[in-house]
């Protein structure tokens, strides 16, 4: 389940989904900690990566960098339940592709882990941070969205006016009143971590019988 707005200028609007691309968080003895921007931007691409398994419409990922310069991503999943960042500019360069890779943390959850290569790292770190000043703290945020496209879910946003939100999974999508969307927030946990159990079964299954396979070639 993920959360889509439209955001922009009349004409111009764009589904937008909501990704958590805060960089501080609260630590448990109350106090402010910073996350890398490594850590901050893969649970923004994760979170992508949940829209690409809905399969309602092409992904896109766009970050600033420090320079101010905009680099925009397809989000794909490959077979191994990879997600792979494909540069829009040249989308068939693999020596430009960005991987998350999903690790098992243990038998009812996982979480995914930016790959090195390509200079990933150097990539991710370089993306500029926003800072939002509030009355007691300042906020920081990774300067990253992410966009769907599906043209009838924006035309029916559109229709219903301001203050509504998308809510979309697998089995379609339906459009309610932000004054509605407390529930929905509690429900979409739920789901996820149901989704989560069953994709660990699923993905790690098959990356054990390679295992198998492997050892059995070796004898």
């Amino acid at each position: 389940m993920a959360f889509g707005k439209l955001i922009g200028k009349e004409g111009k609007e764009k589904l937008v989904i909501d990704t958590d691309n805060a960089l501080l968080y609260k630590k448990e003895d109350g106090t402010l900690g910073q996350k890398e921007k490594t850590t901050a931007f893969t649970e923004v691409v994760k979170e992508a990566g949940k829209v690409v398994d809905m399969d309602k419409g092409t992904v896109l990922l766009s970050t600033k960098t420090e320079k101010g310069e905009y680099e925009n991503y397809f989000v794909n999943k490959d077979k191994d339940n990879n997600i792979v960042l494909k540069n829009t500019d040249n989308p068939k360069d693999k020596s430009n592709f960005i991987y998350f890779n999903p690790k098992q943390k243990d038998e009812n959850s996982y979480y995914y882990q930016l790959s090195s290569s390509n200079g990933a790292i150097e990539k991710v770190n370089n993306i500029s941070i926003k800072e939002v000043k509030r009355n007691e703290n300042n906020s920081l945020y990774l300067e990253s969205s992410v966009t769907l496209a599906n043209n009838d879910l924006k035309q029916e946003l559109k229709e219903k006016g301001k203050n509504h939100t998308a809510i979309i999974s697998k089995e379609g999508y339906k459009i309610v009143h932000n004054d509605n969307l407390h529930n929905k927030a509690q429900e979409k946990e739920q789901v996820q971590t149901q989704d989560e159990k069953k994709k660990i079964t699923k993905t790690f299954k098959k990356s054990k019988k390679a295992q198998e396979l492997e050892q059995e070639k070796e004898r």
